[in-house]
Order: structure tokens, then sequence, then C-alpha cells
């Protein structure tokens, strides 16, 4: 897609990276002049991954790590722009990702259990590097806890910029944490959701699980996001402060604790519902649906395509 258009059907992804870099890199070039915001969300290294030879030849961990690799190219060739048009020291630069990584394919969680499509940590947690030259140490690393629902305040509020009034933000200003390198605890609880599913709340170094949801996974291992949810009702306390793996119940010991974090389930299922339970949110927002859709690419048997992507039994 290009604005509204459909440039390609089915392109060769195997330059689709090298192709949204290039754009990427004329768009900083157009834009030096003005503020500019850039969101570059790439589409590797998600399923099907098909990756240039150029990546494919030095990985060492297949197509995974080779799509890894790529990306890290990317992210170098962006910096290298920055710093060449003189921009890179009032550039605010951003690197994270929108759920852990899937382990069938030789991603890794390091310490932590589960993978995309759950809610255990290895689901959830992701990395989250910033960059800002003189403004930001370099080199430090910090504990608290923080979501990309923070980003929009946060930048906001760096950039003097005013936001809606009359809408509902549920990010916070986390300048603390990436300016000060202050060690946060936050006071806020922090909820799990696969699909409308309530499955945990961590607040502080506690986590409770209250349901196990998880997707219908096909012989490949992947799954459809759209697929209904096979949810059992749990009750499983884990202090991340000391078991980071989520491997030990400690719900029966800490019951007072229990009870305060099942007062925050409750107080958010209120709020924003909850599919497993099966409860309306009084502030849920529903969709927005367009009436009388088009399709942007209708199937045509004599078009002539670059590759049947599609035939493909890799999705997830």
């Amino acid at each position: 897609m290009r604005g509204e258009e459909v440039e390609q059907e089915q392109p060769s992804q195997e330059g689709l990276t090298e192709r949204y870099t290039e754009d990427a890199i004329r768009f900083l070039r157009e834009n030096r002049d003005t503020p500019f915001f850039l969101y570059f969300a790439h589409m590797h290294v998600h399923r099907p991954i098909l990756v240039s030879r150029r990546f494919t030849e030095v990985a060492k961990n297949g197509r995974y790590g080779a799509a890894v690799e790529a990306i890290d190219w990317s992210v170098g060739s962006i910096l290298y722009e920055l710093k060449t048009l003189g921009l890179d020291k009032n550039t605010i630069v951003i690197f994270t990702s929108d759920n852990g990584s899937n382990g069938n394919l030789g991603g890794s969680n390091g310490p932590l259990r589960g993978f995309k499509g759950t809610t255990w940590e290895g689901g959830m947690r992701l990395p989250f590097i910033i960059r800002w030259p003189g403004q930001i140490p370099a080199g430090t690393i910090s504990g608290s806890l923080a979501t990309s629902l923070d980003l929009l305040p946060t930048l906001a509020h760096i950039t003097d910029s005013d936001l809606q009034s009359n809408n509902l933000i549920d990010g916070e200003n986390i300048e603390d944490v990436i300016f000060q390198q202050q060690e946060v605890s936050s006071h806020r609880p922090f909820f799990y959701y696969l699909q409308d599913t309530l499955c945990a709340v961590r607040y502080g170094r506690w986590k409770l699980h209250v349901a196990r949801a998880e997707h219908t996974r096909n012989r490949t291992g992947g799954y459809r996001s759209t697929s209904p949810l096979t949810t059992d009702t749990v009750l499983e306390l884990y202090d991340l402060s000391s078991d980071i793996h989520e491997d030990h119940n400690v719900a029966e010991s800490n019951k007072e604790v229990v009870a305060d974090l099942l007062e925050m389930i409750n107080a958010c299922r209120t709020d924003l519902g909850d599919g497993h339970t099966q409860t309306q949110g009084a502030n849920m927002r529903l969709p927005r649906r367009v009436s009388d859709p088009v399709a942007l690419c209708v199937y045509d048997a004599d078009a002539p395509i670059l590759w049947a992507e599609y035939d493909l039994d890799e999705f997830g």
C-alpha cells in the first residue's frame, strides 16, 4: 500500500525490508528541515519469514536469525542517515516490539516463560530501547514498569504538544524513568488481556493469573489471532522479583495479596469487561465499522503475481 492505493499485490517479501527502509530514508531527507514523526513497523520477524540471500548467508539462526539481521541493518541505515543529515542529536529514536517472540521459529525470550499469544511474561514483556544523544544517559538500564501506552503522553510533553482534553489517555508521562533513570515502583496495576479475556494483573512484584487463555494452533505451531480462545479459570500468584519464570505458585501462602489483586481484577472487569466471565465493561470502546466496505485486493486468477505467499502454511 502507498496511501490508500494498492501498489503491488503479493510482492516478493525477501525485498520488503529494503524497500521499507528506502522509503523511510527518503522521508527523513524530505522532512529534514521540519519537525517530523516516523513510525516504522517492520514486517519481520512475522511469518512467513522470507529474507534476502544477503542475510540468510550470514545468519546463525536460520531464517529467523536472518530476519533479525535484516532489521539490524535497517536500523543501522536509519541511524546513519540521521547522523549524515545532522539530525541524530535532535532526534529521539525508540525501538520496541508488539509482543514476545514465537519460540518455535527460533526466537528466544531469555529467562521469561511463554511466547507470543500468551500472558506469561515471555508473551508480554518486551525490549524497549530509547536513544537521544546528550539527553538520555547512554548504556543505562531501568527496571521500572512502563508500557507502550506511556509513549503518547511522554512524547507529547517532551514536544510541548497538547493532548485532546475530551479523550481518555491510558498512559502516563515516564520522563523520570527515561531522563533521570529513576527506578519507579509502579503505583498502578497492569492488566494482561488476550483478546477480550482478562487473564492476569501485575502490581509491583506480584502477578496474579486468574484465567489461562490459549489460541487454537495449527500443525506447524502457528495460530490465528481471530480464532476462538480455550480458557480455563486459575488462581496463581507469582513473585516476579524472585521468580521471573513464573514457576512457583505462592497464592496459598499470600492470601491477603491475592485478595487485594482480585479487587483490582474485579474493578478492571467492571471498567473494561472480560469475555471469560461475560462481563460487559462500562467503559468499553467499541470498534468503528465501515458500512458497505470494498475489498482493496480482489483475487484474479489471470493476474500475474510475483510470489503466492498465501499458499504457504505459515502464519502466526
